[in-house]
């Protein structure tokens, strides 16, 4: 539940969330493009991202920055979406608190993301 003025548990259709990309083969400077695979999901099947509602430019960065402090990785982009979007996808955004804000991207077919990692890897899957 956030305690997040002006944000609500029921995540509207219209909000946005943002994925941060710490990654650098997840966006594309020349082109100013985050690329489908910053969307992918964990292992455990799900894909981070953080409810930007009601903040400016700077304080949804802000929230980015401390996520890499944490990953003492750097951040390198971010990609903003709808949460109509990810529904179009057959996917949903669920809040996922704490940290306040986060929310995962959910309902990828069970094993879509065992088989993605495997790829990631260099092991194909056996399908």
């Amino acid at each position: 539940m956030s305690d997040e003025p002006g944000v609500v548990d029921q995540i509207a259709a219209e909000e946005i969330v943002a994925r941060y990309i710490f990654s650098s083969a997840h966006f594309s400077r020349d082109n100013n493009r985050v690329k489908h695979n910053a969307f992918m999901p964990a292992p455990d099947g799900k894909t981070s991202v953080f409810r930007t509602k009601g903040l400016e430019g700077a304080a949804v960065w802000e929230i980015g920055e401390e996520v890499a402090k944490g990953r003492n990785q750097p951040l390198h982009a971010r990609a903003d979406i709808t949460a109509e979007e990810v529904a179009l996808a057959t996917l949903k955004v669920a809040l996922s608190e704490p940290p306040p804000r986060h929310c995962n991207i959910e309902g990828w077919p069970e094993d879509f993301a065992l088989n993605h990692a495997h790829y990631a890897k260099g092991h194909p899957s056996k399908a």
